[in-house]
């Protein structure tokens, strides 16, 4: 049974690894983002950990048989051009042995609730435009989309 809880100190090592596994996932669709060395892996989470104590936010996992299979990160950003405050999906990820299972949506539901307990109409994920099987799971979860951010090689 999946148990989606706050994230401790004592999930870094096991966040550190999944962190590596969405950096891999990602390189798939995107060969310019960082590797996963030691020293990333070590920013990003310190960096992820920043943004919820900045953003009011939250960081929570998924447990199963006392492994961490997934995380979820958001916290509040603003849109400046809408002059509204938002809730923002920074990370969401899941292991690749236990992708398919639920998790992501576990995942998701729960900060969709933490998110509208605290007033927030609205909820922001990115996803990359070539991964088309998250794009999909967030199409179905009920999310649409809004900005196409494009990108040109100089």
């Amino acid at each position: 049974m999946t148990e989606i809880r706050a994230y401790v100190d004592s999930d870094a090592e096991a966040v550190k690894w999944l962190i590596v596994e969405l950096q891999a996932y990602e390189r798939e669709y995107d060969p310019d983002r960082a590797e996963a060395s030691a020293a990333f892996t070590e920013w990003y989470l310190s960096r992820l950990l920043d943004d919820v104590r900045e953003g009011q936010g939250i960081f929570l996992v998924a447990e199963e048989d006392h492994v961490v299979r997934g995380y979820i990160v958001g916290h509040i950003d603003e849109d400046v051009e809408n002059r509204m405050v938002y809730f923002r999906i920074a990370d969401v990820v899941v292991s690749e042995s236990h992708r398919g299972q639920g998790i992501g949506t576990m995942l998701m539901r729960t900060v969709e609730d933490f998110a509208r307990a605290q007033g927030y109409k609205r909820l922001y994920i990115g996803v990359l435009a070539a991964s088309r099987d998250v794009h999909r799971l967030y199409k179905e979860l009920g999310y649409q989309d809004y900005v196409i951010v494009m990108k040109k090689e100089l």
